[in-house]
């Protein structure tokens, strides 16, 4: 059920969004993006493309976790549905045949990386529901994506110890991208407008009209296309029927959790209703 906007930040103020308070409170934000998306790209670089985004999706399972610590009203339908999702993750990652192309086995420590990062990103989930109510949702995205950068800028030399991160090195530089013609207009062309822009901006604006426990539910769909990219760019092997048959049962955990946070947002809404005309 899609819940009406309302609030002033759907008016673009530039002073407004840009004030101290609204720029330390998207800073802070910021370091949980940051980690989340990290836990997602080592992810990518240890496990296959499924697995890495099953659990960097995850964030639903922390929220539930969360839900249930504070007290706060949770479906029994969600909690069956992540149940089922979790059955469907334990047969997903037992699969013998799910290998990244000519790497080594380190998926434990790419599937790992990723659900923690999912942690990061329910805090963030929960901090950007209460953000969008205050600030313009394409400002609060990008101070995501600034403060972001500015984290990675900082952290990444530190990490990598390579002397060469600022430099336009092909292999080893940040900025090595801009020596290439066909990387620039891939990055540029399909990358930034697209997966970067698009993407973040539609997922940002999720915010506004729906309810988070939707929100980490829909985006468990993305690991079905992500797979079949990954097998059709030569990432990763072709995994077995242990991954194809725990995603459909991730997904039937899907539906289930989806089900029950919408009746507990129908429950919600009677509830305010009668309490307004009472």
């Amino acid at each position: 059920m899609m819940i009406l906007y309302t609030s002033k930040s759907n008016q673009m103020n530039f002073y407004d969004d840009h004030r101290p308070a609204k720029l330390l409170r998207s800073a802070f934000s910021s370091i949980f993006y940051f980690t989340w998306t990290s836990g997602l790209i080592i992810g990518y670089s240890k496990s296959i493309s499924a697995h890495a985004h099953i659990l960097y999706g995850s964030t639903g399972v922390y929220i539930l976790i969360f839900s249930l610590l504070t007290c706060k009203l949770v479906h029994k339908y969600e909690v069956i549905g992540y149940a089922v999702f979790l059955a469907g993750v334990a047969l997903m990652l037992t699969d013998p045949f799910a290998h990244k192309t000519g790497g080594v086995d380190e998926a434990w420590i790419g599937n790992s990386a990723a659900f923690i990062g999912a942690g990061f990103g329910a805090v963030l989930g929960i901090l950007s529901t209460k953000n969008v109510r205050v600030q313009h949702p394409l400002v609060m995205m990008t101070h995501y994506f600034i403060f972001a950068v500015g984290l990675q800028m900082v952290v990444f030399p530190y990490l990598e110890d390579n002397p060469l991160f600022f430099s336009t090195d092909s292999q080893y530089g940040a900025f090595g991208w801009m020596t290439d013609i066909n990387l620039i207009l891939y990055l540029d062309g399909f990358v930034v407008p697209f997966t970067g822009i698009a993407a973040n901006v539609a997922f940002i604006y999720c915010y506004v009209y729906w309810p988070i426990e939707v929100i980490c539910i829909a985006a468990l769909f993305e690991p079905f296309i992500a797979q079949f990219a990954g097998v059709m760019l030569g990432q990763d092997e072709i995994p077995g029927t242990r991954t194809l048959f725990g995603l459909l049962i991730i997904s039937v955990g899907m539906v289930i959790a989806s089900y029950g946070a919408k009746l507990k947002m129908i429950s919600k809404i009677k509830s305010l209703l009668d309490e307004n005309l009472n």
